[in-house]
């Protein structure tokens, strides 16, 4: 896997990765990620949904998105995902950000677009154009996306509660016992039904939101082993096993392409 930056609306990065077999720990990103996948495949899971991704396939991920992935039945992946914040999306679109935020709707997925693909790489050998080229195959990429299926659901107020507690503040320790008190609910009971509506356990959303407030940390200057404590991990190693698990890169090329 290989991180690197592109020169376009300030700056976009963009992780190559060709694997034959791994696994995407839960977690999120505060930019929109956009996957072109050039061949293999993948079994995916965005919130409590779950699908396939694979050659000639787009996977449009909203900010906040909670998602993991793994390789399919042996075939590994091949893709290219831009990373994107939605003033960077408003800007190159002209569309309004939560115009932007409302039509991906978490996440959404187009199927067999090779040609829609090509464009894209296409646009990379733009030079000095490349911006006018991305903002158009971005307008293009909106209008393809379907209507909102309709995902959605309504949430127990107990399940919210016990999500906004470990949202609150992911550094802080947690245990089962705690959680389902605040719930009102059996620990067996909190821990089933709040897979079944978000699609990880507790334990998985405390550990995402323990890797983005690093990824945060980093990126904005702190020093690792810092980053790690701040973030409610051990040490600057049980970190970077996570980042890794996460994002498939280590928490120092994330520093250095933010």
């Amino acid at each position: 896997m290989e991180l690197k930056s592109l020169p376009l609306y300030g700056g976009i990065s963009v992780l190559d990765s060709i694997v034959e077999t791994y696994q995407y720990a839960p977690h999120w990103h505060e930019e929109y990620v956009i996957a072109v996948y050039r061949d293999g495949a993948k079994n995916y899971q965005c919130g409590r949904y779950r699908g396939v991704a694979q050659t000639s396939d787009l996977l449009i991920i909203s900010p906040g998105t909670v998602h993991s992935a793994k390789t399919f039945d042996g075939l590994g992946w091949n893709y290219l995902s831009l990373y994107m914040d939605s003033a960077q999306f408003s800007l190159a679109t002209g569309v309004e950000e939560e115009a932007i935020f409302s039509r991906i709707s978490d996440f959404s997925q187009l199927s067999g677009r090779t040609g829609f693909i090509r464009k894209l790489f296409q646009v990379f050998d733009g030079g000095s154009a490349a911006e006018l080229a991305f903002g158009e195959w971005l307008i293009e990429l909106l209008q393809e996306i379907p209507d909102n299926p309709g995902f959605g659901l309504e949430i127990p107020p107990y399940l919210v509660r016990a999500y906004e507690r470990i949202m609150d503040d992911p550094s802080r320790p947690l245990t089962l016992d705690e959680l389902s008190s605040l719930a009102g609910v059996s620990p067996e009971h909190l821990s089933r039904s709040f897979k079944d509506v978000y699609g990880i356990s507790p334990f998985q959303l405390l550990i995402a939101g323990r890797i983005q407030r690093a990824k945060t940390l980093i990126s904005t200057g702190s020093p690792l082993s810092d980053a790690a404590v701040a973030a409610g991990f051990s040490d600057q190693s049980h970190m970077t096993r996570w980042m890794k698990r996460a994002f498939g890169i280590n928490p120092g090329v994330i520093r250095k392409y933010q």
